[in-house]
């Protein structure tokens, strides 16, 4: 394990942080997408009464 310099860390650092940033947008953007697909879920079954009424 060599010495970092300040410049080194500090560069880790932000991509570090970068990556956490893009880990929490791509959770949010799962989350999106689910919530999506169970309202649609939701949706469909509610369609299929109406046909049967």
């Amino acid at each position: 394990m060599k010495e970092l310099t300040l410049e080194e860390f500090i560069t880790a650092g932000l991509s570090l942080s970068n990556l956490l940033i893009t880990a929490l947008g791509l959770t949010d953007l799962v989350g999106d997408i689910y919530s999506m697909f169970s309202c649609i879920s939701e949706i469909q079954p509610a369609q299929q009464r109406l046909m049967l009424i």
